[in-house]
């Protein structure tokens, strides 16, 4: 029986519908609000890329390599990644120096062939293993916190 177009898509690794898997889910995990601190826009997000997409392709969906833009500060705006580059590097330095220094260091190591990289598939389980792992996290944090305020919360009514 042959396969089904979908069904071709899905089995094969490197398909446009892993990539758009792999979108949808670091969209996801970036949920939230643009990065620049005075914008605060959550309209429409844009997923920026800090190294070169066709330069810098095994650091694609690196967590690292995107920061969420609003349209006006990705490509629109006075003030854009796009259209202001030197802005917006200076933004950085000051605002997120470690992507910096993670950007400097990316630079560094050699290009890896495309044959060689992730698949988008591969790619789409390690960022389900990260979401999974910081929702852990999170999870844990959020009980820390609930008991230090138990115990803070004893401490005052112990001392009354």
């Amino acid at each position: 029986m042959p396969k089904t177009p979908l069904k071709k898509r899905i089995a094969n690794p490197r398909s446009g519908y892993w990539k758009k898997k792999c979108w949808a889910l670091c969209r996801e995990m970036w949920a939230g609000e643009c990065a620049i601190h005075d914008c605060h826009s959550t309209k429409q997000i844009n997923l920026h890329h800090l190294l070169d997409k066709k330069m810098y392709g095994e650091c694609y969906f690196d967590h690292a390599n995107l920061l969420p833009l609003c349209p006006s500060h990705h490509k629109l705006g006075r003030f854009a990644a796009h259209t202001n580059p030197l802005w917006f590097i200076r933004w950085l330095e000051e605002h997120e120096p470690m992507r910096i220094a993670w950007m400097h260091c990316a630079m560094l190591l050699p290009k890896v062939p495309i044959k060689e990289r992730l698949t988008h598939k591969e790619t789409y389980y390690k960022l389900l293993a990260m979401k999974e792992q910081r929702n852990m996290i999170l999870t844990v944090a959020e009980a820390v916190s609930r008991k230090e305020d138990e115990i803070f919360l004893e401490g005052i009514s112990n001392a009354t």
